[in-house]
């Protein structure tokens, strides 16, 4: 009888704290084993397709390297295929072990597929540790208008309702409004997209206000490199998911699930872009 799990142990890691090892031990059943998969983008994904955004506001995504994932829009994720990636991932070496062999996702993924800034500046959010609440408070008024009261925070999080709630009450963005009003609706909109897409923690409610640190200079923003940073925080949550005693998955998991061949064709977000400019994400079918 062929036994269970790899012949040599030798270039397996951390295997002995590994969730795959107590699958083949037994240890964890079928109904245990799927991951649960926590992101907290499905409100964006519902008001964007209610509430077309405006060109002035889509603009600014453009300059600052985020269109792409607007472009290629809500990706639905399958836990069960999400958990066999995790299963094969190794730590050390942030890589899947594959039948044929290991593979790993690259930064030009994000670059290509998504068209984010993968080789800028570094994200240093300088001071956070030192500010308050008080001071995270002015800040987010100070770039968005919005003064997000003491009961839309848990520690320096913010909950994700109470930022949803301001933006689909503020006023819309249209021809008339200052470069102002734009650029303050276009931070609350990329602080909804860095938190509930691209740095989901495994709360399921709330955005760490460490982003807005960030968003005081929309030309140095450009130039840093966000998509590097995605990748990296999702390297970490793959890492911290295939050790066996955590059950939960999160950060850019839509980039598993856009880099999986049978993954079907999605609705496009924009038909007035012509086809080459768009993301690869967004023609893969």
């Amino acid at each position: 009888m062929k036994s269970k799990g790899p012949i040599e142990y030798d270039v397996l890691t951390l295997q002995d704290k590994h969730r795959s090892q107590k699958i083949w031990n037994g240890e964890i059943s079928a109904s245990e084993s799927r991951l649960i998969v926590r992101r907290h983008d499905y409100d964006l994904w519902q008001h964007l397709k209610n509430n077309t955004l405006h060109t002035r506001i889509l603009n600014y995504f453009d300059y600052t390297g985020f269109r792409g994932v607007l472009e290629v829009g809500n990706i639905p994720c399958y836990s069960s295929i999400i958990t066999a990636l995790v299963e094969r991932w190794r730590p050390k070496t942030h890589t899947f072990h594959m039948r044929t062999g290991e593979t790993t996702i690259p930064m030009q993924d994000m670059k290509v597929m998504f068209g984010m800034v993968v080789d800028g500046t570094s994200i240093l959010l300088p001071n956070a540790k030192s500010m308050d609440l008080f001071a995270r408070q002015t800040l987010i008024f100070n770039l968005t208008s919005w003064f997000p009261m003491k009961d839309c925070f848990q520690g320096f999080r913010i909950f994700s309702p109470s930022l949803v709630n301001y933006i689909e009450t503020s006023n819309v963005i249209n021809d008339n409004s200052t470069e102002l009003e734009v650029q303050q609706k276009f931070r609350l909109y990329l602080f909804w997209l860095l938190g509930g897409t691209l740095f989901p923690d495994k709360s399921g409610n709330k955005f760490n206000s460490d982003f807005f640190i960030e968003m005081g200079d929309l030309q140095a923003l450009a130039t840093q490199a966000w998509g590097a940073a995605t990748l990296s925080y999702l390297y970490h949550s793959l890492c911290r998911a295939s050790i066996c005693d955590i059950s939960i998955v999160n950060g850019f998991i839509s980039l598993l699930q856009r880099i999986i061949p049978f993954q079907p064709m999605i609705s496009p977000f924009n038909n007035d872009q012509p086809e080459e400019q768009k993301p690869l994400a967004y023609k893969w079918s």
